[in-house]
């Protein structure tokens, strides 16, 4: 039996409801005479039926009755304190991957993608939908803008493709408003060759290649993204396979439309206020529609440094009223390549361009980014792995460091353009007051300028370049949309069989993300600190719910080996605070000194700080965290630890040379620390 090339976790889930009387037939195999026939095979079968719906099953990329295919998850992730908080204690083992170790070894090609090799146990089953309930509880509702990149689109009939959208479906299915931005650049190219044409390009003064559009490229363009439409249109008319649905309910039509009511009139006057409530989501759709239109607002590129760019044009605003109203209906937004001026003319844009622009117009909730080459950053220093972590500060250092001892490197420094990538926030002693709240300042650069960026047209007015010369295009577009506002964005190799959902539902993750809220300010603490935690701590020490410390003790334990102080600053003023200590070599950390000032509580500053001392610890080979509290136990049993009763009680094993304040009556809650095998 042939492995279906476009199937995921999603159908998985339905799959594995299929008739147990039928489902006993099939038996395990680790070899088959395919390739991609490892899984669940069906045993030889008399029946010549049988055989060829399963042949004609395989060949659609659909699930049977007679057995489950589940998608593959990954195998070497790396361990990550994701942007959101983590309530879950529970960890997923993934299944074994075919191919390369992590990362995939090396660029892979759009036509074929990572499969899995063995079947999802049952236990494994349950525990990934246990992790994965947070995720889905914070994602539903939530906007994302995903940008997928012209190879991907080339080829409509490729596993990559397929894969790719059947992620988007459950992300769709699942309550996520979803703007695609579809990329074009290969077809324009190849259409433009198929006209007789030859592609024209020219390189700006910053290192960025741009297309010289004509009128050949521009009716090339039109073209391509008509294509890229209709594709991503058929793509998502797709419906489940109405035999499995069936066994829980009519919710799905006999054409596999999604949302269509029963044909049984007993059960449509029983569940008439469900239907009604389904048709008022859905507007009477039966299944999700994709609008596109004339959302993007372009201008003419015109001549720059002496090269006319022709039909080329500049992205200026996007459409953010209509694209909200779309999605709110439960549309799904497709954005082209293309953009409108008032005079009537169309202009060929460049999609990254549109995505970055969408996703700060729209303040989406993530920008998630498909890199063409499948690039995703790597740090060097800890053995090649795919670096799962960038703060915005973070990120912009790694792409400076791209233009390091090129000729690039004066432009980068010094330009104009480049000061939203040199900015830093300022400190000031007369922060600003709106309703109680302190606002921070603008961010500036170190000559005072004032680099804000908080919309796309506010960028383009003040001339910014996001192209960074010589660094990943992917790693550009996903800092300056962090600049611009954009909270997280995602980098997530296409050519790995659900990577998006990995990403997206998983604590570790399967691709790289730069945060501009995560640990934005939050550093190691130096002896000059010292004076700001007193003061922090010192208000709680009095209330009984932290241990008191005197300015010496905090001097001590900053400079100590075994102590590691951690701060959050904001505008020059320390706002939150905590302290790992190391026992058993490593193995154990306990967390202590958490506070968070008053005016700074319930912004997730708490969680931010938490998130980074797991992560900290974590890149020290943690295997747990413990902590002792006698106030704030629900806050942290609600973000993954467990009670393990009271710290004085000489039963418990609290680690060696571990000592507990008598009479404070203390509670110990621990953590335990899940890493990935390699």
């Amino acid at each position: 039996l042939k492995h279906p090339s476009n199937h995921t976790w999603g159908a998985m889930m339905t799959a594995t409801t299929a008739n147990a009387n039928l489902a006993s037939r099939c038996v395990h195999s680790s070899s088959s005479r395919h390739p991609h026939a490892r899984g669940l095979m069906m045993k030889n079968t008399t029946n010549p039926k049988e055989r060829q719906l399963e042949n004609y099953l395989a060949q659609r990329g659909q699930f049977s009755l007679l057995g489950y295919r589940s998608s593959p998850l990954p195998n070497n992730v790396i361990t990550r304190a994701q942007s959101e908080a983590d309530t879950s204690t529970s960890s997923f083992s993934s299944a074994s991957l075919s191919g390369e170790g992590e990362g995939g070894g090396g660029t892979t090609k759009s036509s074929k993608i990572t499969k899995l090799t063995s079947p999802v146990s049952k236990d494994q089953f349950v525990n990934f939908f246990r992790m994965a309930l947070p995720y889905i509880t914070m994602h539903k509702s939530a906007t994302f803008v995903i940008h997928i990149p012209g190879n991907v689109m080339k080829d409509k009939k490729s596993n990559v493709f397929k894969s790719v959208m059947q992620d988007i479906i459950i992300l769709r299915e699942l309550g996520v408003k979803l703007v695609l931005v579809l990329g074009s650049d290969s077809q324009i190219s190849d259409l433009t060759i198929l006209k007789g044409e030859k592609p024209k390009f020219a390189m700006s003064k910053f290192g960025a290649t741009r297309r010289i559009t004509d009128e050949f490229s521009l009716e090339a363009a039109m073209e391509a993204c008509g294509r890229n439409n209709i594709a991503v249109q058929a793509q998502l008319t797709r419906g489940p396979d109405v035999r499995l649905t069936r066994k829980h309910g009519d919710h799905y039509s006999d054409t596999g439309g999604f949302g269509a009511s029963s044909n049984n009139e007993y059960d449509n006057n029983r569940n008439s206020t469900n239907k009604n409530n389904r048709e008022n989501l859905n507007n009477g759709r039966n299944f999700p529609v994709a609008t596109s239109g004339n959302y993007v607002y372009a201008r003419r590129r015109g001549v720059v440094d002496g090269i006319d760019y022709g039909l080329t044009g500049e992205v200026v605003k996007i459409d953010k009223t209509s694209i909200l109203e779309a999605l709110e209906q439960g549309d799904v937004v497709l954005l082209s390549s293309l953009g409108f001026n008032a005079a009537g003319e169309v202009f060929n844009c460049v999609s990254r361009d549109i995505a970055v622009a969408a996703a700060t117009e729209l303040n989406a909730d993530k920008l998630i980014v498909l890199p063409e080459d499948s690039y995703l950053p790597r740090d060097e220093a800890n053995g090649g792995k795919v670096k799962s972590f960038f703060t915005l500060s973070d990120a912009k250092e790694w792409m400076k460091n791209f233009a390091k001892g090129t000729e690039y490197e004066d432009l980068v420094e010094n330009d104009r353009a480049y000061a939203w990538l040199r900015s830093g926030y300022a400190k000031s002693t007369s922060p600003d007051i709106i309703n109680g709240s302190t606002i921070s300042k603008n961010p500036l650069t170190s000559s005072g300028e004032n680099v804000k960026v908080n919309s796309w047209m506010r960028a383009q007015e003040m001339d910014y370049e996001w192209r960074v010369p010589s660094c990943p295009i992917e790693m550009c577009a996903a800092t300056f949309a962090c600049h611009c506002g954009v909270k997280r964005v995602h980098m997530v190799d296409p050519n790995k069989s659900g990577s998006l959902l990995v990403e997206l539902f998983t604590s570790d993750g399967e691709g790289t993300m730069v945060a501009r809220d995560r640990y934005e300010g939050t550093r190691k603490a130096t002896i000059y600190d010292c004076v700001g935690i007193h003061d922090m701590l010192q208000p709680l020490a009095d209330a009984g719910i932290v241990v008191y410390r005197t300015e010496e003790d905090l001097r001590r334990s900053v400079m100590s080996e075994e102590v590691s102080f951690f701060v959050t600053e904001r505008d020059g003023k320390i706002i939150a605070c905590a302290s790992l200590t190391e026992y058993e070599n490593g193995k154990c950390y306990e967390i202590g000194s958490f506070a968070v000032a008053r005016e700074y509580r319930r912004e997730g500053r708490g969680d931010a700080l938490l998130s980074y001392l797991e992560e900290h610890a974590s890149e020290k080979g943690c295997e747990r965290l413990f902590l002792l509290t006698t106030r704030t136990a629900e806050w942290f049993i609600s973000r993954g630890f467990e009670f393990d009763g009271a710290a004085e009680d000489e039963k418990l094993t609290l680690p060696k040379g571990k000592e507990v304040v008598k009479g404070r009556g203390s509670l110990l809650f621990s953590k335990y620390m899940t890493t990935s095998e390699d």
